[in-house]
C-alpha cells in the first residue's frame, strides 16, 4: 500500500458509512500500512497522517459551508410622528412594508391635517383605540383605520398581536401629545415621516424570534403633500 492509498484509507475510515467489524478491519489495515511505511521512512509515515488530517479538515469545512443559513434579513418600515416611532410594519404576503407604511401615513394625514381654513384639533387619548375589524386587530384614530397589526408585525416586535396593538396605541398617543402647532393652526410639513430598515432574525420565522442585529434605518422620507 502506497502513501496515497494509506492516506485515503485513513480518511475514508473516519467519514465512510461502515460500522462495526468492517470499520475495525479498515482501521487495522490503515495502521498496518502506516507502520510498514514508518519502518521504511518515518517522514513518509508522518506525511500519510498529515494528508489524511488535511483531507478530513477540508471535508468538514465544505460540509459546514453547505449548511443553510440560520438567519434571514427581514425588511420593515417605520412610521414616525415628530420623529417618534409609532408603527413598525413588516412585509406581508400581499404588501411590501413601504406600501403599508405609505398607506398608514396617508390615513394619519387624513385625520390630523386640517382642511384649508381649519385649525388643527388636538387629539385626546380616547381618540386612539384598538378594535377588531372583520376579524383583524386594527389601530384606529378618530374612527379612521390607521393600520392592521399582522403576524409579521408581531414577529418583528417579539410580541403577541394584542400586546403590540396596545404598544402602537400608546406610542401614537405619546407622539400626538407632543405636537407643536404653528401660528394659524398649521402643522409642520414633516410631521409624519417614514423610514425603511432591516434586521437579522432567526430563519424559519417562528414567532418570538429575537433580532440579532440592530436595525438599519434610511433617512426620513416624508410623503406629506
Amino acid at each position: 500500500m502506497g502513501l496515497v492509498d494509506a492516506a485515503a484509507l485513513m480518511y475514508h475510515m473516519g467519514h465512510g458509512p461502515e460500522e462495526g467489524a468492517v470499520r475495525r478491519f479498515m482501521l487495522t489495515a490503515a495502521l498496518a500500512a502506516v507502520v510498514g511505511i514508518a519502518q521504511a521512512s518515518p517522514a513518509i509515515a508522518l506525511s500519510v497522517v498529515e494528508v489524511a488530517a488535511a483531507a478530513g479538515a477540508k471535508d468538514t469545512k465544505q460540509a459546514k459551508d453547505a449548511q443553510p443559513s440560520k438567519e434571514t434579513k427581514v425588511r420593515f418600515s417605520t412610521v414616525m410622528i415628530n420623529n417618534k416611532e409609532v408603527l413598525r410594519l413588516g412585509e406581508t404576503k400581499d404588501l411590501h412594508a413601504d406600501e403599508r407604511a405609505a398607506e398608514a401615513q396617508k390615513r394619519l394625514n387624513m385625520v390630523l391635517v386640517p382642511n384649508p381654513g381649519e385649525k388643527f384639533k388636538p387629539v385626546k387619548a380616547t381618540d386612539v383605540t384598538v378594535e377588531a375589524v372583520d376579524g383583524a386587530t386594527v389601530l384606529r384614530l378618530r374612527n379612521q383605520n390607521v393600520a392592521q397589526v399582522t403576524p409579521e408585525d408581531a414577529k418583528l416586535a417579539n410580541m403577541s398581536i394584542d400586546d403590540l396593538a396596545q404598544k402602537w396605541a400608546e406610542q401614537l398617543r405619546t407622539s400626538l401629545k407632543d405636537i407643536k402647532v404653528a401660528q394659524g393652526g398649521k402643522l409642520p410639513s414633516n410631521l409624519i415621516t417614514v423610514a425603511k430598515g432591516e434586521m437579522t432574525m432567526p430563519a424559519g420565522g417562528g414567532a418570538g424570534g429575537t433580532p440579532k442585529t440592530q436595525e438599519k434605518k434610511d433617512k426620513h422620507e416624508s410623503k406629506d403633500k
